[in-house]
């Protein structure tokens, strides 16, 4: 289907369901345009130009053809000749063709002959034909013929043919044809052309074109354009274009053009043009253009633009092993404290904890759990528990359950739980758990309320 210019509605669209389960398929989605309203764009879809209303779109849409507006185009769609917007196109989507717009896509996009901007492309997309915009490209793109931008492809991506731009090819990449940029591949990931920063790249990453911060990429991300920030990217992001703030992006993100605020981007998330507003973005979702609320977006979001607010997107992670506490898995932490586990982590084996497993991960065995299955997943075999497959996932044979799969995982045979597998992770054999693992780690099982690093 496709839904597009709603105002003052409360709209679900669903899509393909299931038997005996309350599900949201959160994922290839997008939604943007909107003010004062509380969102959530659920599954493949795309929903733009709305405002004032509370919206789920959930399904297989596609929306196109807007100007002057803040769209997300979430799901398999194409979303093509917009100017003077800021936009988000999310999932297995093409856009191009954008001028003098803040652009987001999101999942399986194309872009391609940018100029003037600052671009992100994090996964397999691509994304083409746009000027003076700050983009964020995030899933499986492609990205190609580039000048004078910062351009970071985050995941599975080729680019090619750039000149006079900082670029980042972070993951299973090929970059080629690059002129006047330093470039830094460390690990699967790529950071380059940093000026009077203090930097970390840890992991599937890609940093680049900062000055005056202090950043730390951890994990699938790529982060880039930021000044005067304290920045913290965590697993498959990106953000960009942030000046006076401190930052936290963890997951496959996009967050962007942030000011004055205090920002957490958890997960394949983008959220944009939000002030004054405690943000919430889970999962693999797009949330854009925002003022005065409190927002959940769940699934494949973008980030960006945010002033003077303090913003949590929550979207690959896992969390595991922890118990009594309230945790932050932002590298390699621990249980009973207040902790980050940031970087290419996996975690297992957890009791009556609160785990954060953020990365490429994927986590199965799990009972009496709260899991959340957030990117390239696909879960399965799940009862009595609270699930949801975001994202290019494939979910299968649960029942009383609600089911949350984000992304493109695998997680399989949980029962009496709700579930978080965020990124392409993989960890098992938890119970009574509340669980996050935070990137492509490889971390030991059979913790119970202990302290692990």
């Amino acid at each position: 289907m496709g839904s597009a210019g709603r105002s003052n509605e409360e709209q679900e669209d669903v899509g393909e369901m299931r038997s005996n389960e309350e599900q949201e398929d959160v994922g290839e989605m997008g939604s943007a345009g909107r003010s004062n309203e509380e969102q959530e764009d659920v599954g493949e879809m795309g929903s733009a130009g709305r405002s004032n209303e509370e919206q789920e779109d959930v399904g297989e849409m596609g929306s196109a053809g807007r100007s002057n507006e803040e769209q997300e185009d979430v799901g398999e769609m194409g979303s093509a000749g917009r100017s003077n917007e800021e936009q988000e196109d999310v999932g297995e989507m093409r856009s191009a063709g954008r001028s003098n717009e803040e652009q987001e896509d999101v999942g399986e996009m194309g872009s391609a002959g940018r100029s003037n901007e600052e671009q992100e492309d994090v996964g397999e997309m691509g994304s083409a034909g746009r000027s003076n915009e700050e983009q964020e490209d995030v899933g499986e793109m492609r990205s190609a013929g580039r000048s004078n931008e910062e351009q970071e492809d985050v995941g599975e991506m080729r680019s090619a043919g750039r000149s006079n731009e900082e670029q980042e090819d972070v993951g299973e990449m090929r970059s080629a044809g690059r002129s006047n940029e330093e470039q830094e591949d460390v690990g699967e990931m790529g950071s380059a052309g940093r000026s009077n920063e203090e930097q970390e790249d840890v992991g599937e990453m890609g940093s680049a074109g900062r000055s005056n911060e202090e950043q730390e990429d951890v994990g699938e991300m790529g982060s880039a354009g930021r000044s005067n920030e304290e920045q913290e990217d965590v697993l498959e992001m990106r953000s960009a274009g942030r000046s006076n703030e401190e930052q936290e992006d963890v997951g496959e993100m996009g967050s962007a053009g942030r000011s004055n605020e205090e920002q957490e981007d958890v997960g394949e998330m983008g959220s944009a043009g939000r002030s004054n507003e405690e943000q919430e973005d889970v999962g693999e979702m797009r949330s854009a253009g925002r003022s005065n609320e409190e927002q959940e977006d769940v699934g494949e979001m973008g980030s960006a633009g945010r002033s003077n607010e303090e913003q949590e997107d929550v979207g690959e992670m896992r969390s595991a092993g922890r118990s009594n506490e309230e945790q932050e898995d932002v590298g390699e932490m621990r249980s009973n404290e207040e902790q980050e586990d940031v970087g290419e982590m996996g975690s297992a084996g957890r009791s009556n904890e609160e785990q954060e497993d953020v990365g490429e991960m994927g986590s199965a065995g799990r009972s009496n759990e709260e899991q959340e299955d957030v990117l390239e997943m696909g879960s399965a075999g799940r009862s009595n528990e609270e699930q949801e497959d975001v994202g290019e996932m494939g979910s299968a044979g649960r029942s009383n359950e609600e089911q949350e799969d984000v992304g493109e995982m695998g997680s399989a045979g949980r029962s009496n739980e709700e579930q978080e597998d965020v990124g392409e992770m993989g960890s098992a054999g938890r119970s009574n758990e509340e669980q996050e693992d935070v990137g492509e780690m490889g971390w030991s099982a059979g913790r119970s309320i202990g302290r692990q690093i």
